[in-house]
């Protein structure tokens, strides 16, 4: 019990550590903040991609880290799609790497 406490503390210091890193060069005026990317990073949507990622790298459970991740990713949907212009030109590549990743995954837990 005490390495998943460890994992969850591990985890949610590192998501902390990074939004304030991320508030201070904002207030700093150290970062591009009109830049787009710049605006979309500091949106509250991508606090939730940002603690996936952390959740991911950290814990040995992963299920909260996918979760986190889908939900950022379905959150964050609308802005894919705008950067992905012509998506359908996308789906089949993308569809390789989902199925192909589940498979991998799939082995390597074996």
């Amino acid at each position: 019990m005490a390495i998943k406490k460890d994992e969850n503390k591990l985890a949610a210091g590192i998501t902390i550590f990074a939004l304030g890193i991320i508030h201070l060069l904002t207030r700093m005026r150290i970062a591009p903040v009109q830049s787009a990317f710049w605006q979309e990073l500091i949106d509250w949507r991508s606090i939730i991609l940002i603690a996936a990622l952390s959740f991911l790298i950290v814990k040995t459970d992963k299920t909260l880290g996918i979760i986190l991740l889908v939900l950022g990713i379905l959150l964050r949907m609308g802005l894919i799609l705008h950067y992905m212009g012509n998506w359908e030109a996308y789906l089949m590549p993308l569809s390789l790497i989902v199925f192909g990743s589940i498979l991998i995954i799939g082995v390597l837990r074996k």
